[in-house]
């Protein structure tokens, strides 16, 4: 692995409690395809890299915000239930535990 893969990784591990933390059991295992395409990656040079981890964040992103946008209507349609229900006196108030 060359020098900016390292430290791409080496920056994600290092990040306490996410999933990307060498010892959180939360961490997702690389399936061998993707594997292979990171081994097939680090062979570029770093501006191919920096230009192809760009895509990949982009690629992410995208998906990210298609997903919230298409969440807004049922979001929408659950705070007006919820403030419905709260109007006409369904709800009843929380009472959290205090430790």
């Amino acid at each position: 692995m060359n020098t900016v893969v390292a430290r791409a990784w080496f920056r994600l591990d290092s990040i306490p409690g996410s999933a990307y933390d060498s010892v959180s059991p939360r961490r997702p295992a690389l399936t061998r395809a993707l594997e292979e395409a990171f081994r097939e990656a680090s062979k570029l040079t770093e501006t191919e890299q920096n230009a192809l981890a760009a895509a990949i964040r982009a690629e992410l992103d995208a998906e990210w915000d298609e997903s919230l946008n298409d969440s807004q209507d049922t979001l929408a349609k659950l705070a007006d239930e919820a403030f419905n229900e709260f109007q006409s006196g369904q709800t009843q108030p929380l009472q959290p535990k205090k430790r």
